[in-house]
């Protein structure tokens, strides 16, 4: 589980080079081990 304090942090952090990088290390070598699924839940007034 990934958590960031709003949106705004969450798509910095996926636009970053780190996090390009990551994306793509991922796709390249998890993926022949498992399914990647992903759920981003925004929660508002916590």
């Amino acid at each position: 589980m990934l958590d960031w304090d709003d949106m705004d942090a969450l798509e910095a952090a996926f636009g970053s080079a780190v996090g390009q990088r990551t994306a793509e290390d991922a796709t390249t070598n998890l993926a022949r081990y498992a399914t990647m699924r992903a759920t981003i839940l925004e929660l508002n007034g916590v």
